[in-house]
C-alpha cells in the first residue's frame, strides 16, 4: 500500500495511539462474510494497481500448503500425479509478489486448493473460472471463499476429505477435528468433480 514499514504501529501492542491524521478502513461485514461491494472494490483496486501482464501461460493452478503449519493435503504427491497430466501447475502463493499473484490468477481458468489465504486471489480470477476448495471433513467447511466466488462470478465447488472407514484412523489423521486439520483427498473423487465441472 506504499506505507513505509517504519510508520506501521501494531495497535495490539500500543496502549495509546495519538495521530494528527488517522485513516482506518471500515469493516462492511464480518471478515468471513465478504459483501459483493467489498469484493468488487478489492477486485477493481487490485486489477488497477497491479495490471495483469498477460505473460503467464499457466491456466490451471494447484495452490499448495505444503510449507504451511497446518491444513496440508497429506497425499499431495498423489494428487499432483493426477492433476499434472491435466495441465495443473503447483504454486506456492507465498513465493509470489502481490503483482505476480494478480497476473497469475487473472489468467487462471481453474484453481484447486485446500482452504487457506491463497484463495483470496479468487478476487481477480476471470468470470466463469472454476475453483475447487478442499476441506478436511464435513465439520471443517467454511463459507468465505464460496461467497467470494459467488460475488465475482466464479464456478465454485467444495470437496470434503474422504473420511477413512476406521474412526481410529480418522482421529489419528485429524486429532483436532477443526478447520485446521490436515486433508486427505481420494484422487478419483477430485478427478470426477473436475470432469463434471468441465463437461
Amino acid at each position: 500500500l506504499g506505507v513505509d514499514r517504519n510508520r506501521l504501529v501494531n495497535a495490539y501492542c500500543a496502549p495509546h495511539i495519538q495521530a494528527q491524521r488517522l485513516t482506518v478502513a471500515s469493516l462492511t461485514s464480518h471478515i468471513t462474510w465478504p459483501t459483493p461491494a467489498a469484493c468488487r472494490l478489492a477486485r477493481n483496486w487490485l486489477l488497477q494497481t497491479y495490471p495483469p501482464t498477460g505473460q503467464s501461460s499457466l491456466r490451471r493452478l494447484y495452490i499448495s500448503r505444503d510449507r504451511a503449519s497446518r491444513r496440508h493435503v497429506i497425499n499431495e504427491p498423489e494428487i499432483l500425479a493426477f492433476l499434472e497430466p491435466l495441465g495443473f501447475t503447483r504454486i506456492f502463493a507465498e513465493d509470489l509478489s502481490l503483482a505476480d499473484q494478480v497476473s497469475l490468477f487473472a489468467g487462471a481458468e481453474m484453481i484447486v486448493a485446500p482452504h487457506g489465504a491463497g484463495l483470496t486471489n479468487l478476487l481477480v480470477c476471470p468470470e466463469g473460472a472454476i475453483v475447487i476448495e478442499l476441506f478436511a471433513g464435513p465439520r471443517q467447511t467454511w463459507h468465505a471463499y464460496w461467497l467470494m466466488a459467488q460475488h465475482v462470478g466464479l464456478r465454485y465447488a467444495a470437496l470434503v476429505s474422504d473420511i477413512p472407514r476406521s474412526i481410529a484412523l480418522y482421529e489419528l489423521l485429524h486429532p483436532c477435528l477443526n478447520i485446521d486439520a490436515d486433508i486427505y483427498i481420494h484422487p478419483p473423487d477430485l478427478l470426477g468433480l473436475i470432469d463434471r465441472l468441465l463437461n
